[in-house]
């Protein structure tokens, strides 16, 4: 477990990129091998760790398919999950939650 989600040389580079390409709290986040199995144990990064979660799972499903974990897949994977949340919370009519879990991102996301 720890070989294939943190240690692994592809594992290890998509983790790094990931640390750059989050900036959840306005700067680089570095993970430790803690954060990585258990999330981080903060109020204030539930996204952060909902995020880590995905990642594991992209890390999962490439290894599955024998294929290395990139960050492009990834990104995409998000912008996934993002749009069917917004799908389901405009036809719920509960919005202002949603802004509130992903106003980071939102926020850092040049791209959607």
């Amino acid at each position: 477990m720890y070989h294939l989600f943190y240690e692994c040389f592809s594992t290890h580079l998509i983790w790094n990129k990931f640390s750059f390409w989050c900036l959840i709290s306005g700067k680089q986040v570095k993970l430790t091998l803690q954060d990585v199995l258990l999330g981080i144990l903060d109020t204030d990064v539930e996204l952060l760790n909902y995020f880590i979660t995905l990642v594991k799972r992209h890390i999962w499903t490439s290894r599955k398919c024998g294929v290395a974990p990139n960050l492009t897949a990834f990104k995409e994977i998000v912008k996934a999950k993002f749009r069917r949340e917004k799908y389901i919370v405009i036809k719920n009519n509960t919005e202002v939650k949603f802004q509130a879990r992903w106003q980071l991102y939102i926020n850092s996301s040049q791209e959607i």
